[in-house]
């Protein structure tokens, strides 16, 4: 008798173990799987910010919005005659399915900063449906009036729509 009770109790101690041992498992598997969660959210969010940037960039360099000039060679500079010309563009559709295709859903501002501040010119706007995300990278630029014989101080921001 004594000895059957003495297996019973082994038997126990041996259940409670693997019982204790398979919830310390569950639990290293529930911690790692949430660690995993947030590591994937955080490159979502940073392939977000580089495409945004990415986009920006492409958008600063379009040589049809660039000053003919060759003495704004060192500064990102957008001829306002351009940037109208461009946005005019826009609306013929092979046109804008090509630079829809290049650039994406995005939307494209120049906003004046000095001397004149609060002049705007969105000259690319192409949003989804529904917007699910946005994020907006900005650029410092010099806007050239050719026409006036005026330069201002302004910045490019793109907001990209995800």
């Amino acid at each position: 008798m004594a000895l059957l009770k003495k297996a019973q109790i082994q038997t126990g101690e041996t259940i409670a173990v693997v019982i204790i041992v398979v919830f310390i498992i569950v639990l290293g598997i529930v911690f790692y799987f949430n660690f995993m969660s947030g590591t994937i959210d955080e490159d979502r969010q940073r392939a977000s910010d580089l495409d945004s940037v990415s986009t920006a960039i492409f958008v600063s360099k379009l040589n049809e919005l660039k000053c003919s000039r060759a003495a704004s060679a060192s500064f990102i500079c957008f001829d306002l005659y351009r940037v109208k010309a461009f946005n005019e563009s826009l609306n013929e559709p092979m046109i804008g399915s090509v630079y829809h295709s290049l650039i994406g859903y995005a939307n494209a501002t120049i906003r004046t900063y000095y001397p004149e501040q609060g002049k705007e010119y969105t000259f690319y706007s192409y949003e989804p449906s529904n917007i699910t995300g946005e994020r907006s990278s900005f650029i410092p630029v010099l806007l050239s009036d050719p026409v006036e014989n005026k330069k201002y101080f302004a910045y490019l921001e793109v907001k990209v729509f995800s």
